[in-house]
């Protein structure tokens, strides 16, 4: 289970990846996660490095890490810049 200092690194990450300050009260309100957006190759970088983040704070199998991160991306990830521009309408 992640502690709230786990859950606070992640989350810094995550702003920082968008040149957002992270703070406490942000993420209290409801979907914060909709105020910023980022490309699909930063959504891949914070999810690399979410993997390797909880591979070694909590030591879960690396499988297991990996859907945890889509897992979390899913539910709590910035938008996607890309979304909406693809050529085949998807």
């Amino acid at each position: 289970m992640l502690s709230k200092k786990m859950l606070d690194e992640i989350l810094t990450k995550q702003f920082d990846m968008v040149e957002a300050q992270y703070d406490e009260q942000q993420v209290k309100e409801p979907l914060w996660f909709m105020k910023h957006n980022w490309s699909e190759d930063k959504q891949n970088e914070f999810k690399l490095w979410l993997i390797n983040y909880l591979n070694k704070a909590i030591r879960l199998p690396k499988k297991l890490c990996e859907k945890h991160a889509a897992m979390f991306i899913l539910n709590y990830g910035w938008t996607t810049k890309d979304f909406g521009d693809s050529k085949d309408g998807i």
